[in-house]
C-alpha cells in the first residue's frame, strides 16, 4: 500500500507566531495572526483538491526564513503551527486534529531558497504507516 502525501508551498500570510510572543500580545491581534494562517492553509488547500485522509497523519512545516542560523526553540512555533492544522481541519483534508488522527508536528527553520522569497512555508502532510 501507497502512503498517500500532500505538500502546500506559499508565502507567509502573516508574522510567526511563538508561544513567548502570543502570550504578550494583545488577544485581538494574537487572533487576527491566527486567522490569517488558518485561512491561507483553508484556501491553498481547498484550490488543490487533494482526497481527504482518513487514517493517523504525520504534519510537517518548514519555515524559509532569512536568518536560519539564529537559535529558536521550534516547538515554540507551535503557535503558528496549531492554526495550520486548523485550516487542513477546516478544508477537509484531515478528519481532526486530535491524537488519534495527528500523530506528530514537525517544525523546522532553513534559509532561502530564493532570495527574494524569504518568507514561506512548505507544510507537508503524509500518511502515517498502519
Amino acid at each position: 500500500m501507497v502512503n498517500q502525501s500532500f505538500v502546500l508551498c506559499d508565502q507567509f500570510p502573516a508574522e510567526l507566531l511563538s508561544l513567548n510572543r502570543a502570550y504578550k500580545m494583545n488577544r485581538h491581534t494574537r487572533r487576527a495572526i491566527e486567522v490569517a494562517w488558518r485561512d491561507a492553509v483553508f484556501w491553498l488547500t481547498k484550490a488543490h483538491r487533494p482526497p481527504k485522509f482518513t487514517s493517523k497523519v504525520r504534519v510537517s512545516v518548514t519555515f524559509v526564513v532569512r536568518d536560519p542560523e539564529r537559535r529558536r526553540d521550534s516547538h515554540n512555533f507551535v503557535a503558528t503551527l496549531k492554526p495550520m492544522v486548523d485550516g487542513l481541519v477546516l478544508a477537509g483534508l484531515l478528519v481532526d486534529d486530535d491524537t488519534e488522527h495527528l500523530v506528530n508536528d514537525d517544525i523546522t527553520f532553513t534559509g532561502p531558497f530564493d532570495h527574494h522569497k524569504p518568507n514561506t512555508f512548505i507544510m507537508l502532510v503524509r500518511e502515517e504507516c498502519p
